[in-house]
């Protein structure tokens, strides 16, 4: 037998808990959408669009420096090592949830071949339920497993414990 909820503002008529999740993911799905736009290709692009630096160091050595590559990390605990963190650890700890950025850097001396090195240059905020986020793709059990709500839907960041919803979603009139 199907269990039936409440419709999402309370009225009207019940609706499948499974519709009725849909319907909720489909408001936060722009944010998510955004955030892995942002990810995928965003970094991407910008590190394109950035052009090489040049300077003379203080021996007079003429040196060019260009960003080769940045990424974003999934979130890993701070505590215990190379362990994945999860949104409730954070909410639980009063943490915020968020992903090492990297970025690989390449410098050449006097023309010189061309060297590359690799830094982490700080820490970067992860949505909820975007693809830097270790709930992407869980499903409703793995969600509870891992002290998660069973319908989290993401769309937002978590600050210092707690939820935060950066800009608000377009609202279509009909």
């Amino acid at each position: 037998m199907r269990q039936l909820r409440a419709a999402v503002d309370g009225r009207g008529p019940c609706r499948p808990d499974s519709e009725v999740t849909e319907r909720l993911r489909e408001l936060v799905r722009p944010h998510v959408e955004s955030f892995d736009w942002f990810v995928k290709e965003g970094l991407d692009e910008g590190v394109e669009s950035l052009e090489p630096e040049e300077f003379e160091s203080a021996a007079g050595s003429r040196i060019k420096l260009w960003l080769l590559e940045a990424k974003l990390y999934a979130p890993k605990s701070d505590t215990r090592k190379d362990q994945d963190l999860f949104p409730s650890e954070c909410r639980r700890r009063g943490g915020s949830y968020t992903g090492q950025l990297r970025v690989t850097l390449r410098y050449s001396v006097d023309d010189g071949p061309p060297l590359d090195f690799d830094r982490a240059v700080g820490q970067l905020p992860v949505m909820v339920r975007s693809c830097a986020c270790h709930l992407h793709s869980l499903s409703a059990p793995q969600l509870v497993h891992r002290r998660e709500e069973r319908h989290e839907l993401g769309g937002y960041f978590i600050s210092n414990g707690d939820g935060r919803n950066l800009r608000p979603l377009a609202v279509r009139a009909f």
